[in-house]
């Protein structure tokens, strides 16, 4: 085989799935399968995955590999990816620190899992690795890991760093790794949009200038979209927007997307917001859309005025924050750390304020306003994002070849 031919064995979280590491990691996957590099792919998600219909070269194999919070099916896995060495190159692996599961012993054995496939296959092995603990808010994100585990945490990392090729996707980080662990990985900006949408033609995605008038009369069709869990401030961004109800700046509040798995808790936030718009109490009015599908995506997005991402902390680049820009949405973000660094990346103008500042998220909103009066959605903004995803593609099959 030609060397610059490559084999890739791809571990992480997949479609149909719509979370931030699944997104990330079928959208990498239609970046390899369409790369004229790439020969062969073989794809490692967890069960229920499912290979979406842009994937269609037919060089890509998919295999339900693994389950979350599963620690036995993830050494399987790990045995399993070793045993193909002689059909791959090299080992990409998309993951987060808590991508396995709830449970400690799972993510502490998913971490493992590229440690192992290194010594086992003998090949080379590059980890995507969205956050370490030194780069979050771990405390913010909903976790509160004792001295052990931060000890646990930090030993897991350092072994990963050690014996495979370390990628991040935000500077910042990379900076914050270098002065704690003295470590420098690579930095790569990958897309965080699902292969559903990369595929697809920039055109259904036109949305024709919208007068001031109409703006004025009408006000902001909002919209909230995402894995929900304490990382976000849900229920307070939704009280704040309602409590501007009277003054016609918001008409309608449309909350889309999911529980964050790993909280199921989060589900009493939803239910709350849920119970106060159908007893009609609502002004502006609530809608909720739960788990949408593939093809209500881009539906929702084209509805909206704008994208509102109310973070309390950020685990890694926001996939939410790509996926608006993916779509020409106009943004309007609580300023976290890291989010500014994403923004720039992708080329977005988005509206920051304050976390919790009403008065500034009434300034925002009216600048958003402004310039949703002005602007037309145009395919443009659709091929920009495009272009970058391939160039992160490029980028990615660069890396792994400094490495064989």
């Amino acid at each position: 085989m030609p060397r610059d031919l490559i084999r890739i064995s791809l571990f992480g979280s997949f479609h149909p799935d719509h979370s931030n590491a699944a997104s990330s990691t079928t959208g990498i996957a239609y970046l390899l399968d369409s790369c004229a590099s790439v020969c062969r792919l073989d794809v490692y998600g967890p069960d229920n995955s499912t290979l979406p219909k842009s994937i269609r070269s037919g060089k890509t194999r998919l295999t339900e590999a693994w389950k979350l919070d599963d620690p036995i099916s993830l050494i399987r896995t790990a045995i399993s990816m070793s045993l193909n060495r002689g059909s791959t190159d090299a080992y990409l692996f998309n993951i987060y620190l808590t991508s396995f599961g709830r449970r400690r012993i799972s993510n502490g054995i998913g971490l493992l899992v590229p440690v192992c496939v290194r010594f086992l296959s003998l090949r080379p092995v590059v980890v995507y690795l969205h956050s370490l603990l030194e780069t979050q808010d771990v405390t913010a994100l909903g976790y509160s890991p004792g001295r052990l585990e931060r000890f646990a945490v930090r030993l897991l990392e350092m072994m990963i760093a050690r014996t495979t090729k370390l990628a991040m996707p935000i500077r910042g980080n990379v900076t914050a790794v270098r002065r704690e662990l003295g470590l420098l990985p690579a930095v790569l900006t990958l897309p965080f949009v699902d292969a559903v949408y990369l595929s697809r033609d920039a055109a259904p995605l036109q949305k024709g200038k919208v007068e001031e008038a109409e703006v004025a009369s009408h006000g902001l069709n909002v919209l909230l979209f995402g894995a929900w869990g304490p990382q976000k401030d849900l229920l307070g961004v939704v009280n704040s927007l309602q409590r501007l109800g009277p003054q016609g700046l918001v008409t309608k509040i449309r909350i889309a997307g999911h529980i964050n798995p790993k909280f199921p808790e989060y589900a009493q936030v939803i239910r709350k917001i849920a119970e106060g718009a159908k007893a009609g109490n609502s002004v502006p009015g609530i809608e909720i859309i739960d788990n949408p599908s593939d093809e209500q995506i881009p539906a929702i997005f084209e509805w909206a005025d704008v994208l509102i991402l109310p973070y309390v902390a950020l685990a890694g680049f926001s996939g939410v924050l790509n996926l608006g820009g993916f779509f020409g949405c106009e943004i309007l973000a609580y300023d976290v750390q890291g989010l500014r660094e994403c923004a720039e990346t992708l080329g977005l103008e988005v509206t920051f304020v304050p976390a919790s500042d009403e008065h500034r998220l009434i300034e925002g909103l009216e600048t958003v306003r402004g310039r949703v009066s002005e602007r037309i959605r145009r395919p443009t903004e659709v091929q920009r994002a495009l272009q970058l995803a391939r160039k992160g593609g490029s980028e990615l099959v660069e890396l792994v070849l400094t490495c064989l």
